[in-house]
């Protein structure tokens, strides 16, 4: 039993730990969420007007969208307390993960739903210079 707990708390403080790097990197100004799509629509040629109506959908997004970054952040903090708690309890680690999980699967649906609504923004062909900003233009393009 206590080989099965160590195992499932190091497996899960190593979760923790990439996803707080992610998150660190994340939370970086200019790196991810909607500076992400912020730098991608300064890159393309599109007209002032879609430029202006995108803009404001992301700017009318950003509080949500720092507000829920806050909880995700708050909720690691409570996970990381639980592992660091002697005895450790699973069955309240395991909730707060999956408080983690949903609010981070809450915060990748908002950053979808801006990026739906600032494609409405865009005529068809922006549009598509939009989309062929995509990953392969991204930082990750031809690592593997």
């Amino acid at each position: 039993m206590k080989i099965r707990t160590f195992r499932i708390g190091a497996a899960l403080v190593a979760l923790i730990a990439s996803a707080g790097l992610a998150a660190a990197v994340a939370a970086k100004p200019g790196r991810g969420g909607l500076d992400r799509l912020e730098r991608k629509l300064e890159r393309i040629e599109i007209s002032t007007e879609s430029k202006t109506a995108a803009f404001a959908i992301l700017d009318q997004a950003r509080p949500a969208h720092r507000a829920l970054r806050a909880e995700v952040h708050d909720a690691r903090e409570a996970l990381r307390t639980l592992l660091e708690t002697e005895p450790v309890d699973e069955a309240a680690v395991m909730a707060q993960a999956d408080v983690v999980s949903a609010l981070q699967a809450e915060a990748h649906k908002q950053k979808l739903r801006t990026l739906l609504q600032v494609r409405t923004a865009l005529t068809p062909e922006e549009r598509e210079a939009f989309a062929k900003r995509g990953p392969k233009h991204g930082r990750h393009h031809g690592r593997h």
